[in-house]
């Protein structure tokens, strides 16, 4: 009888995330709905735990916690079991254990940005990536082998991130942005000086490091940084007059968690034309699209939806709309859960 395991990529603390997803403090998460779903196996990084550094480690710059895990659920999956990974982060390594103990255990997972050199080299090394049995990925110039890769459409949690009655405030419109990955708020600072709004920034993420163009060296006197709780990410997106989802250039899908949030909860949305997010997404034309890193631009864009409440209004709706349709997280939890079981046999 095949068993499943779910592999995450970083610490969540299982048991805490399912209790604050049904107290309705947190978004349901998922691997985690996908487990119930299958009667699953959670596994999660021991942020504690120490593990050899393999020279495909240092390849791949994987932490130990990662190198742990992966050596963990390799020991634990039989021949018959369907292992299924967050991202390569933990897929790759996992791979190479599973190689090196001759296990036949079919392994899947999500690809996230596949196309980095150390993916390659990594390749190159052991042979990791063509180890892994099916990608999913989120753009199609991503499907390199229909028979390995599949593109997948992204989701969130409508229950938790929804519309609602905006907390009562004064002129100035707020202007709220969110996420970490690629994101370039020096851009967005500069778009927003002197501008006649309020700016709120949540940018943390346990999934990704602050890059070059994170924080402004000199933010503007309206612009205001810090970590939001999930219940007051939720709220802030229900305060937004606009967001803004400003990234650097890329050719993956990174903004697409905020993209997402944002329609969920019924927001109009101005985002960097990255290409990989603009794909990601069901309904491009429910976004206005700028050119990343063009301050200007960014700014003309801005000050264009703020001033036009009919057109901001009509964007929220359409996105609002293709997030209904088609990235609800329980239509692609239902979605997985029977291609994994077509594919146990």
């Amino acid at each position: 009888m095949t068993r499943y395991h779910m592999v995450l990529t970083g610490h969540l603390g299982v048991a805490e995330r399912r209790a604050e997803a049904v107290a309705g403090t947190a978004p349901r998460h998922f691997l985690l709905e996908l487990a119930s779903a299958l009667g699953g196996e959670v596994h999660e990084p021991d942020p504690e735990a120490p593990a050899p550094r393999r020279l495909l480690h240092r390849v791949l710059n994987t932490p130990p916690p990662l190198a742990a895990l992966a050596r963990d659920v390799a020991a634990r999956a039989g021949d018959d079991d369907l292992v299924f990974c967050l991202g390569e982060a933990v897929a790759l390594p996992l791979a190479d254990e599973l190689r090196r103990r001759g296990r036949s255990t079919r392994l899947l997972s999500f690809g996230h940005n596949l196309r980095r050199p150390r993916i390659r080299a990594a390749q190159a090394l052991c042979g990791c990536v063509a180890r892994i049995d099916r990608f999913f990925v989120f753009t199609r110039d991503a499907v390199s082998d229909p028979a390995r890769f599949t593109q997948y459409t992204e989701q969130t949690d409508d229950r938790f991130f929804r519309p609602g009655d905006a907390p009562a405030r004064n002129w100035p419109p707020r202007i709220v942005s969110v996420g970490l990955e690629r994101r370039d708020y020096v851009t967005l600072a500069e778009a927003v000086r002197g501008l006649d709004a309020q700016v709120r920034i949540s940018a943390f993420s346990k999934d990704a490091r602050p890059g070059a163009r994170t924080r402004p060296a000199d933010p503007p006197p309206n612009w205001a940084m810090r970590f939001y709780s999930w219940p007051d990410l939720a709220a802030l997106y229900r305060s937004a007059d606009l967001v803004v989802i400003p990234l650097e250039r890329s050719d993956y899908a990174a903004g697409i968690t905020t993209l997402l949030e944002a329609a969920a909860a019924g927001c109009a949305v101005i985002a960097s034309d990255t290409g990989g997010l603009r794909e990601a997404f069901a309904a491009p034309d429910a976004v206005e699209w700028v050119a990343p890193g063009d301050p200007a631009a960014l700014r003309r864009a801005i000050s264009g939806l703020l001033g036009d409440s009919g057109r901001r209004a009509a964007l929220a709706r359409a996105a609002r709309a293709a997030q209904q349709a088609r990235h609800r997280l329980d239509a692609r939890v239902a979605e997985m859960a029977e291609v994994l079981r077509a594919l146990a046999g």
